[in-house]
């Protein structure tokens, strides 16, 4: 799982970072969908197996992680500089900021997760006035970490499989969630939040968590498909951890989320060579009712496998001099030759004066 692709949009869009082969990659679209792109390579010492940009944040901070290291990369005066670092100590193979881009969580060995902070502490290579080392000795390698939207929450998914949910103000454990058996074939482990209060995790199934209002929750276990009353649902009615169906047999390897609307959800399977992907309605005719996966397409590159995905969210483009806006997927395909290749895929690009109306709207409900 290592050597598996990475790719990690800008906030912003303008740029995507690629981690493959052990080698950083900051790739620059432009302004528009189609145009030129450009490319420049990060002089990691070691080998790199994370990525993630520090949100709010227009400089470009992109925080680079390997098993022996742990730095950040700023943009200054056209070129990318490494501004901090950090030893094999500080070794990690998942990170995540937090959504207002103050605090970065770290995945670290054995089963630990460190906490930095403040960012503009993160010079040099003097540790921030704010390191938290979170630890519990079960679960396993802590493998991807997802920050709630409203930073209330911190996951971590760990090898067993299982996620573990720590309260970010106390730094306690809420709650572990197991994720059940592990299907045959090549699983694949990753995080995305819907929103608030539901989180999807894959550790061979596609497993959906909700996690209702965080100051409910108790340091309790769950198991897939068990209604513990440990989470809360909007609805009431559906259980609290499941496994969601999938229209093909094989385990599934990763999932993304639009960030725009949280209606799109990609996914990719284990000897698949497509990306499903689905949509989740929020609001229709009667309100907030609706909210399964729905399937509602397939993306597919001839003679090539998808390793990796990442959704963009807000990327501008001008159609016939009306600014419209939407979210862009990113996916990295393996050609049957050898080559690696990143195509983008566009959704939801509507006029932006129909999107506030359509906001306007669902704020009713």
């Amino acid at each position: 799982m290592g050597d598996s692709p990475v790719l990690a949009w800008h906030p912003d869009c303008l740029w995507l970072a690629s981690v493959c082969h052990g080698h950083v990659a900051v790739h620059s679209f432009g302004d528009g969908l189609v145009s030129e792109t450009s490319t420049e390579h990060l002089h990691a010492e070691m080998r790199p197996l994370a990525a993630a940009w520090q949100p709010c944040d227009l400089q470009g901070s992109l925080a680079v992680a390997g098993t022996t290291f742990l730095a950040l990369w700023r943009r200054t005066a056209g070129s990318w500089l490494r501004v901090w670092a950090q030893g094999e100590a500080f070794g990690s193979s998942a990170l995540s900021w937090s959504p207002d881009g103050r605090v970065l969580a770290a995945a670290a060995a054995p089963n630990a997760v460190h906490i930095l902070g403040p960012h503009s502490e993160l010079t040099g290579e003097a540790l921030p006035s704010h390191f938290i080392r979170l630890r519990r000795w079960s679960g396993g390698g802590v493998l991807r970490l997802a920050w709630s939207p409203e930073s209330t929450l911190l996951a971590a998914l760990h090898s067993e499989p299982m996620v573990r949910l720590w309260k970010t103000r106390t730094w306690e454990v809420a709650a572990h969630v197991s994720l059940g058996w592990i299907p045959a074939g090549l699983p694949g482990f990753s995080l995305s939040w819907l929103d608030g209060d539901t989180l999807l995790a894959t550790g061979g199934h596609l497993v959906q968590i909700g996690v209702g209002s965080p100051g409910a929750v108790n340091a309790t276990n769950a198991h897939l498909g068990q209604d513990s009353g440990l989470f809360a649902w909007l609805s009431g009615a559906e259980p609290v951890v499941r496994a969601l169906p999938l229209p093909q047999e094989g385990a599934v390897q990763e999932v993304a989320v639009c960030p725009r609307t949280a209606q799109r959800v990609a996914v990719r399977q284990d000897n698949h060579r497509d990306v499903l992907i689905f949509e989740r309605a929020t609001c229709g005719l009667a309100g907030w009712s609706h909210r399964e996966l729905t399937p509602c397409g397939r993306l597919a590159a001839p003679g090539a496998t998808p390793l990796a995905l990442s959704f963009a969210a807000h990327r501008p483009r001008l159609d016939e001099g009306s600014a419209t806006e939407g979210s862009l997927l990113a996916v990295y395909w393996q050609f049957d030759d050898g080559r690696g290749e990143v195509r983008t895929y566009p959704f939801h690009f509507l006029p932006a004066k129909l999107l506030q109306a359509s906001a306007a709207t669902s704020a009713l409900f």
